[in-house]
């Protein structure tokens, strides 16, 4: 019997058991191989997506301010106790910023100018843009937008100096300019 067991391995049949693992070991690898490519593939794929993501979601964001800002018109009023501060706006989606921008015009009316910083969070969808906002003592503004937090995904847009006719503050959203950026900013 040990003879013959020998055998299997030694004669022509061994040679075809041999032949045969050699073969599932080849396409084993094989396989291993093309199945770590395609992962490796989709995970590149994966983070091209999540920055056109990210990058779609921060231009919609900056749309909607933009719009939020033509148009925007901010009256200051003196009075015995200070300024106040009224807002005529287009349309009341952006009202948490718009409301802040009037108490900053309110402070500079009153004498108290100095550079102020704002910031709201806007969210459609599943999906947030931290937005902050410097608000400079000639009222330019300067808009930083993050997706997520994601200090990788950053744009940043800057709207020129009010106008201001007789207490009244608004700014031309046409002349702002936008910079995009996909990884960190220094």
């Amino acid at each position: 019997m040990r003879k013959s067991k020998r055998n299997n391995f030694t004669g022509r049949r061994g040679a075809s058991v041999l032949i045969a693992m050699l073969v599932f070991l080849l396409a084993a690898f094989t396989g291993s191989a093309v199945l770590a490519m395609s992962s490796a593939d989709l995970g590149r794929h994966t983070d091209a997506r999540e920055e056109q993501e990210a990058y779609l979601t921060i231009a919609s964001a900056i749309k909607y301010v933009r719009a939020g800002l033509d148009g925007l018109k901010i009256t200051v009023t003196a009075e015995t106790g200070g300024a106040s501060a009224s807002v005529s706006a287009p349309t009341d989606a952006l009202e948490e910023m718009n409301k802040q921008l009037a108490e900053c015009c309110s402070a500079f009316a009153e004498g108290k100018g100095r550079e102020r910083k704002l910031s709201f969070a806007m969210s459609a969808e599943g999906k947030t843009v931290e937005v902050s906002c410097t608000v400079k003592e000639d009222l330019s503004l300067t808009y930083v937008f993050s997706h997520r937090g994601d200090l990788r995904y950053r744009s940043q847009m800057t709207v020129p100096q009010a106008n201001e006719e007789e207490g009244t503050f608004s700014w031309d959203v046409r002349s702002a300019q936008i910079e995009r950026k996909t990884e960190a900013m220094g």
